[in-house]
């Protein structure tokens, strides 16, 4: 798998993930990347 593939997918799966969380919150603090 691609590193571009690998990098869409972790961020389509964190916008799921942050849809799921709340839809109040703003993606302002949004700063999720690797560890």
């Amino acid at each position: 798998m691609s590193t571009k593939a690998k990098v869409m997918l972790v961020f389509a799966f964190v916008t799921i993930v942050y849809f799921l969380v709340g839809s109040d919150a703003e993606p302002v603090e949004v700063e999720v990347e690797s560890e």
